[in-house]
Parts: structure tokens; sequence; C-alpha cells
């Protein structure tokens, strides 16, 4: 199966990675590290993986390999500030061809509840990581069963994803408008299979630059939490 979808992966990367020459901002870029996986210390049965850091070019390789070795893995917890839009489709598309679930850390009501959580998935960099947001989000959405860990409601972001600053200066306007639409349009294709309600496209980009649209706990209720609709029949 793992084969057979990477084939498909691989055939939609250049498109992915030609509308999108770019990325999602990503929350605290300049502290975050880089993201790793690995198996879930939370999950006796091994059966749990952790998701930690920025998302980079190259991670949907990682992930992919990480699954390979690790084919017990059903579900994902999510601690990230965002990142490489585009891996993190690849891996979202993968996480659901796979029937993957994922999960995203949730706000805690104490400072001694939020180190908790953080020790029990063996967080290495909680400040920082202890959310999903933007980029991870299109990770979070692939997950065939969705959830908030138990701690209260979810820590999860989106925003408009923006074009990288070192591509955008070789860019004119007409050519970044391009690549801007190109992008939204790779956005709302990959959202709507995956069971996204259209507004959250459109809240994406109505987010101004530099700022995060945190999902409320209704709209999570509503929209994200439990099993997908396909996933259900």
């Amino acid at each position: 199966m793992i084969g057979t979808w990477t084939n498909l992966i691989r055939t939609s990367k250049g498109s992915l990675r030609t509308a999108t020459v770019f990325v999602a901002c990503v929350i605290c870029a300049a502290t975050a590290g880089a993201s790793e996986i690995r198996l879930d210390p939370s999950s006796a049965t091994a059966t749990g993986a952790v998701l930690e850091g920025i998302i980079e070019a190259g991670d949907f390789d990682k992930f992919k390999n990480f699954k390979l070795t690790n084919q017990r893995v059903t579900e994902i917890y999510l601690a990230s500030p965002g990142g490489d839009l585009a891996d993190a489709m690849e891996i979202g598309l993968l996480v659901r061809s796979l029937k993957l679930s994922t999960v995203v850390p949730s706000k805690s009501l104490t400072n001694q509840e939020h180190g908790l959580a953080a020790a029990r998935h063996n967080l290495k960099d909680p400040k920082t990581n202890y959310m999903c947001a933007s980029a991870c989000f299109f990770i979070f959405v692939a997950g065939v069963h969705r959830r908030a860990d138990d701690r209260g409601p979810p820590i999860l972001g989106i925003h408009k994803p923006l074009l990288a600053e070192h591509k955008l200066t070789k860019l004119n306007l007409e050519q970044a408008t391009e690549a801007d639409n190109r992008t939204r349009t790779s956005v709302e294709d990959y959202l709507k299979p995956m069971d996204v309600p259209p507004k959250y496209a459109e809240n994406m980009y109505s987010v101004p630059r530099g700022r995060i649209r945190w999902i409320r706990d209704d709209e999570f209720r509503a929209d994200f939490n439990g099993f997908t609709p396909e996933s259900r029949h």
C-alpha cells in the first residue's frame, strides 16, 4: 500500500512544489528546531508516534521511512508550529492513504498540566512546539480519526500560506500573484477530499500577515473531532 501511494504522491509532488514556491509561515521560526519523527512513549503498545518541530523539505521521506520501519504505528501526535507546506501535504496524503489517526496538543489549565502533557510525549521543545499550527494543520486534517489530547480544547491554528521571502524577491507582481493563486488552488484541492469545510480555506486567506487564527473548541468539535465521514462507511 505504501508503494502505491508513494508513486501517487511523487506524481503530485512536482505540481505541489510548482504551485507553492513558498511556505506557510512558521510561528517562532527563529527558535524552533527541525522536525523529528519518533515513537510516542505514551503508547504502551508502540502504536503511537510523535512528529515534533518545524516541517522541512525532505520530511516526507523521513516520515515514509519511519512508517516503513514502524508499521504498527496507527496514530501520530503532532507538535509543530508549521513549516514547508508541500512536504506537509505529501505527509498528509500518506497519512490518509494509510488510514492513520492524528492528535494535537490541547490547552492545559495549569503550568503543571502543561508540563505533564509535554513529558508524557517526551517533547524536546514544548515551549515552541506545543501546538499544531500553519502547515501542521494540513497533516492533522488528513487523519481518519482526529482529536485533541485529553487535557482540554485543541491548540490548532491556521493562516494564509506565504511565499518564501528568498523566492518572492525574484518575482514581479504578476508572477507573485499567479504563484499565490496557484497555491490557493492547491490548498483548496487538498482540503476538500480531507473533509474540511470550505470555510476554513476562506478563513486562512482572511488572516492578516503575521497572525494566526486559532480554531475554537466548538468549531473543532463540529468540524474535526472524531472519524471523518468517509471512514465511517
